[in-house]
């Protein structure tokens, strides 16, 4: 049976801060906020596969915001108990920065949605790459010290 056949969304979360109140729902997300947040998603996890040289990099490319910036896409304000229609412009600027103030004790629930949100439209591998922060290792890449640690152990045996 296929993941995504019967994936089911995380209830909706609503976060707030000051007098500002921003909610997640996988269910009423436009195809705009799936694709803006589909690739900032792309974009950490290629990010991911070519490491920078050094974190100057990452911040200029904004690499280091991209939690915040595919949060950005995905919550939409509430104002008077309803949810708000998306905003390509007020995303890019006020929920970005409304995220970015969030105290860290929200920091689960905003990557559960992020985990959602990529499981959700079948890429539940590429968030669990980019939450993890690691580099996806080609197979070549995993058994190269495998097969180094094999042969230098072979070659101890024979020479002693």
């Amino acid at each position: 049976m296929n993941e995504e056949t019967n994936f089911e969304p995380i209830e909706p979360k609503t976060f707030f801060f000051g007098d500002k109140t921003y909610k997640y729902d996988f269910n009423i997300l436009t195809v705009e906020q799936a694709e803006l947040a589909r690739e900032a998603g792309e974009f950490k996890y290629n990010q991911l596969q070519n490491e920078p040289e050094n974190f100057r990099q990452v911040v200029k490319s904004r690499g280091a915001e991209w939690l915040s910036i595919v949060l950005s896409y995905l919550l939409r304000e509430v104002k008077n108990d309803i949810q708000q229609p998306f905003s390509k412009d007020k995303a890019e600027s006020e929920v970005e920065n409304f995220v970015k103030t969030l105290p860290v004790s929200n920091w689960n629930d905003l990557r559960e949605c992020v985990t959602d949100f990529f499981t959700g439209i079948g890429k539940k591998p590429l968030a669990l790459v980019i939450l993890q922060g690691e580099k996806k290792k080609s197979g070549i890449e995993m058994l190269l010290p495998i097969l180094q640690k094999s042969m230098q152990g072979s070659l101890d045996q024979s020479g002693s």
